[in-house]
């Protein structure tokens, strides 16, 4: 997933894809141990730093952690993870934005047109009893200006930022 960050808007382009947590969460990960540093682009992989991203394949992990479920009904999220382990976890829920462009205005790559895919346009998230959720998530939670979406619902340890599993799905 791309989250983009807001801390570049000083430069004179403001990144309409960025959203202020996003920032934060990346900030947290530097707090947490998990980056060296703040920047752009930071790719992290299973919550880890990963520098050597540029051309490399995402090797599918073969660790059996659980499985979690999300159904939505009536603005009723439900949630459940059934994990191998048991410790609180954090639910969170996402909308992504496919196939999108940007124009750059400003800054070192000014004049040129950016694609994105899997970028996060809005996310929420839920504080864990024991890996079962029920929560209100509405209709507008789904709505955007983007016509090709995605959503995406992971979980981490509580205070981690390590994804420990995940399901997504085209909308």
């Amino acid at each position: 997933m791309a989250f983009h960050v807001d801390y570049w808007d000083y430069i004179g382009w403001k990144d309409e894809l960025a959203l202020a947590n996003n920032s934060k969460r990346q900030r947290l990960y530097k707090h947490y141990g998990n980056l060296n540093s703040v920047y752009t682009p930071g790719v992290v992989k299973a919550g880890k730093e990963w520098r050597s991203w540029y051309g490399s394949m995402i090797n599918e992990s073969k660790t059996k952690v659980g499985q979690l479920s999300v159904e939505f009904k009536n603005n009723q999220l439900n949630a459940k993870f059934d994990a191998l382990k048991q410790t609180e976890y954090t639910l969170f829920v996402a909308l992504l934005g496919m196939n999108l462009q940007t124009k750059v205005k400003a800054g070192e790559n000014h004049g040129k047109i950016l694609r994105h895919d899997f970028v996060v346009l809005k996310q929420k998230s839920f504080g864990s009893s024991k890996g079962v959720w029920h929560e209100t998530v509405t209709e507008e939670f789904f709505k955007s200006k983007h016509p090709n979406t995605a959503f995406v619902a992971w979980v981490e340890k509580t205070n981690n930022l390590t994804p420990v599993q995940a399901v997504a799905t085209f909308l």
